[in-house]
């Protein structure tokens, strides 16, 4: 078992973690359409895992640069993305959660990721996707929620989107013009410390 400060370290799987990825997925009953080792070995799918004392404890999968579901909601969070990684798939052994693995395991997606990441979710899970700055909204358009997704946009792209913050007005000088502004701003200066001198 871990210690109870339940260290851990996230890698990308291999062929070797097959059979302890499988009972992760099992216990939270997640299923993969795929074989394991298609999704360990494609350039399409990045399969990361949290390992404790040697043992798979925490497993994410991510389905790269794939459009968007078309029952997504196109008009709002996904009106700009063409492509996205998609986690299609997490989980941590049950005695492990509420240890940060999951967390670990989305933040260094984002962290690796340079593309828009998206997720589908139940409800019950959202407070986890805003901490790591998802943008969220509801699948379901009756008050009974059962599915939400959630769009994390690249920096580059979030700063993009963001109006520009007006610029100081001498900054947008044309160079010579700002040096004559400096200069004159020196001559009334001298002309503070020294009233009689002629400038």
């Amino acid at each position: 078992m871990c210690s109870t400060e339940r260290t851990f370290r996230t890698r990308t799987a291999e062929l070797t973690d097959q059979s302890e990825i499988r009972a992760v997925l099992d216990a939270a009953m997640l299923a993969i359409e795929c074989d394991l080792s298609e999704s360990i070995t494609s350039k399409a799918v990045s399969l990361r895992v949290a390992e404790c004392d040697q043992r798979v404890v925490g497993v994410c999968r991510i389905a790269l640069q794939r459009q968007p579901p078309t029952e997504w909601p196109s008009e709002t969070l996904f009106e700009r993305v063409d492509a996205i990684d998609e986690i299609t798939h997490i989980a941590v052994r049950q005695q492990f959660q509420s240890g940060g693995i999951a967390t670990a395991l989305v933040s260094e997606i984002l962290t690796d990721n340079t593309g828009a990441v998206g997720v589908e979710f139940h409800p019950q899970v959202k407070p986890f996707y805003e901490q790591l700055g998802f943008d969220i909204c509801s699948l379901d358009t009756s008050e009974d929620v059962r599915r939400c997704v959630g769009l994390k946009s690249p920096a580059w792209q979030a700063s993009s989107l963001r109006l520009r913050e007006p610029q100081p007005l001498c900054l947008l000088w044309p160079l010579h013009r700002l040096s004559v502004l400096v200069l004159s701003l020196m001559d009334a200066r001298e002309a503070m410390f020294h009233p009689l001198r002629v400038v």
